[in-house]
């Protein structure tokens, strides 16, 4: 008995092998397309930059470092203050309200896209500075001013031209500056000023 189902198994297995074989010659096999792997490159488009069409001591806002100093004529070390803000200063004279002679330093201060978005430099009445005399040649310049006074004795003045903010800070210690501001930027730092000089 046990012999008999030794001789069937063998049997059965190439019976089952001979026909899988019969029947899958005949047959066309189903086509399975492999999947195509693409990798598609990122096409970035070219950043322009806006910038200003007033010149402010020759540079315009919007340029880049190295623009700026090819428009001023100067090779600087870059650094960086503690808000990693990037900035390089300069010492130039005759700034406007600044006496004839006296050299201060002006600092250009670039955004995290490296580009200028502010200039500024300070002054006091004992190195020129009049009040009424900024607020009179601005206001020839520039048109009316707004002003913005703050609770810590600190007033601005403010003008603007050719995407440019022009703000000139007075204080009750008498250290005073003027600062020059590209116009988005100092839209989001400054709305109040924005807002006074759209009302002035």
């Amino acid at each position: 008995r046990y012999g008999y189902m030794k001789n069937i198994t063998p049997i059965a297995i190439l019976l089952v092998l001979v026909s899988v074989l019969l029947t899958s010659c005949g047959k066309a096999e189903e086509f399975e397309p492999a999947p195509i792997i693409t990798t598609e490159r990122k096409t970035t488009e070219a950043v322009t930059y806006k910038y200003s069409n007033l010149d402010v001591l020759g540079a315009k806002m919007g340029m880049s470092i190295e623009e700026t100093q090819n428009a001023l004529g100067v090779k600087t070390d870059i650094q960086v203050n503690d808000s990693a803000v990037p900035f390089f200063a300069i010492k130039k004279s005759g700034l406007p309200f600044v006496s004839e002679g006296v050299e201060s330093v002006v600092y250009f201060i670039y955004d995290y896209n490296m580009r200028l978005c502010e200039i500024q430099y300070a002054t006091t009445e004992k190195t020129g500075f009049v009040l009424n005399d900024a607020i009179s040649s601005y206001d020839k310049k520039f048109g009316k001013h707004a002003v913005v006074t703050y609770e810590t004795n600190k007033t601005n003045y403010v003008w603007y031209q050719g995407g440019v903010y022009i703000i000139v800070t007075t204080t009750n210690n008498g250290q005073n500056a003027l600062s020059f501001f590209d116009e988005d930027y100092f839209a989001k730092s400054n709305p109040e000023e924005v807002k006074a000089y759209a009302q002035a």
